[in-house]
């Protein structure tokens, strides 16, 4: 690649993590808010019977299109036909996997012993269609770097989810609630992606540019599949053995948990993807861009969980309420899983924009090996807790094997990845630190959850601030010459630079 060529790219790559922080900020304050919410206005057992209903629909981003939207975006150049046909393919797709989770939805409350699970699974299975819709035109939108219109729809249709799910839940919907919010953002975020990308498709099909582009979309497809059938079987499992309401309590959690830091670094992966594929051919400048960047994620993801763990009690009681007393120590367990899987959600854009599919996808499947003995043992010895922490472990052992592969791929050491890590770990435990010695200090007093919650926070993100200017000078003076800069108290900030 030109020299010229890959500073635009680099450019491109760093217009998008931005669009993707505010966009993320947006949602996840949304989310957030939404969560707390519906948590206040539904039960564990409605929550539960929605993640029966969800576990079908969870596919949804898996066989929308293939895997054909990301050979889309990873191949160099693209030929007559081949949008089309990736489009046509993505709706016939989308339409037979509808009428299968349709089909399904009898079984599936059979399975779980829920009959009123029969409507929810097969309305939620429409989401199959709804979404292949607009899969190609995302694809288009990615392969250009065009986040902006991404992000935009993300957040629009968040919003409308949010809103459609909050009066439901009000009008006493119960489950129904949870499945009117996908519907609706489904619905929404298709629509957006037409208006944001103006390709239309034609009345033609190529079973060559299909066959050319199943090569890497098949493995994409497959570490896709196996990826959220880990999820999907770990729901199953705990909705089957330890009941609706156990898997409610863990729903519960994994919104707080993983869902808000996958969205904060998979989006993030997204923009490196494309960016990556397009200089795939320089595996050193992709080992430096990654390993650059990873100390900002840390800073993000560390304080964030660590914090979560200490402040886990008095958030429960006092905002989701004393019915989920329950799910304290699950939060408090699978924060690690989400650090884990937060600092590892790049590692797939790495594989795939080098042509490593394949690899990935075998990956994924020992990692799905994995998480279901870890599940298993779980169940075993009774309870969420004991499969939460089974989950947790499963997941450490397996990424470090994850971790060596994708270093081994760009030509670096696990150890040099690592030490990227040390500094906002510093920052992060020195941060914990404070604020659980304040937590102890308020244990002999009469303060409520609520003030105990928030005079943690008020200590939290000072303390953080200072570790950070402590350990991470680099971080600091970087992110604080951005806000100057955007505050207009500077002069523009040269983003080459940062």
């Amino acid at each position: 690649m030109e020299v010229e060529d890959q500073r635009h790219v680099e450019a491109l790559i760093r217009r998008g993590v931005r669009w993707k922080a505010f966009s993320q900020a947006a949602v996840q304050l949304s989310r957030i808010a939404i969560g707390v919410a519906l948590a206040r206005l539904l039960t564990p057992a409605d929550f539960g019977l929605a993640g029966m209903a969800l576990v079908f629909a969870a596919y949804v981003l898996v066989f929308a299109d293939l895997g054909l939207g990301a050979a889309l975006v990873q191949r160099q150049e693209l030929i007559t036909g081949d949008l089309s046909t990736v489009f046509w393919a993505s709706v016939a797709s989308g339409t037979l996997f509808t009428f299968l989770g349709v089909g399904l939805a009898w079984p599936a409350a059979k399975f779980f012993g829920e009959p009123g699970l029969v409507p929810l699974f097969a309305v939620m299975s429409t989401t199959f269609v709804i979404t292949s819709l607009g899969t190609t035109h995302k694809a288009l939108l990615e392969r250009s770097l065009d986040f902006r219109s991404l992000e935009i729809r993300a957040v629009a249709s968040t919003l409308v989810g949010g809103i459609v799910s909050v009066s439901l839940a009000v009008a006493g919907a119960g489950a129904w609630a949870i499945v009117g919010q996908y519907l609706s953002w489904a619905v929404v975020s298709t629509i957006l992606m037409w208006f944001a990308e103006q390709w239309r498709p034609q009345a033609r099909f190529s079973r060559g540019s299909l066959h050319r582009l199943l090569g890497f979309g098949g493995s994409v497809l497959g570490n896709r599949f196996v990826y959220v059938s880990g999820d999907v079987a770990t729901n199953a499992l705990i909705g089957r053995f330890v009941g609706a309401s156990g898997l409610g309590v863990y729903t519960v959690a994994n919104n707080l948990v993983l869902t808000p830091l996958s969205r904060l670094s998979i989006p993030v992966a997204e923009v490196f993807f494309p960016g990556f594929s397009r200089m795939q051919d320089d595996r050193s400048r992709i080992a430096l861009i990654w390993q650059q960047s990873l100390p900002y994620l840390g800073s993000v993801t560390l304080p964030a969980l660590v914090g979560l763990v200490v402040v886990a009690p008095d958030f429960v009681i006092a905002v989701l309420g004393e019915q989920w007393r329950s799910a304290i120590p699950v939060i408090q367990v699978l924060a690690w899983v989400g650090l884990i899987r937060a600092l590892q959600a790049w590692n797939s854009s790495i594989l795939l924009a080098i042509d490593r599919a394949a690899t990935l996808l075998r990956l994924s499947i020992a990692s799905l090996a994995v998480t279901l003995v870890g599940v298993g043992v779980g169940i075993g010895f009774g309870g969420i807790v004991a499969v939460s922490i089974g989950v947790a472990v499963a997941q450490t052992a397996f990424s470090a094997v994850y971790l060596s592969v994708v270093a081994r791929a760009v030509g670096v050491t696990v150890p040099s990845v690592l030490r990227t890590l040390v500094t906002p770990s510093l920052a992060a435990g020195a941060m914990g630190l404070a604020v659980w010695a304040t937590s102890k200090a308020l244990d002999h007093t009469q303060v409520g959850a609520g003030a105990r919650l928030l005079l943690l926070i008020l200590v939290g993100i000072p303390s953080y601030v200072l570790a950070v200017r402590i350990f991470c000078p680099t971080i600091f003076q970087r992110v604080t010459a951005v806000a100057r800069a955007r505050i207009g108290n500077s002069r523009p900030l040269n983003w080459s630079k940062v």
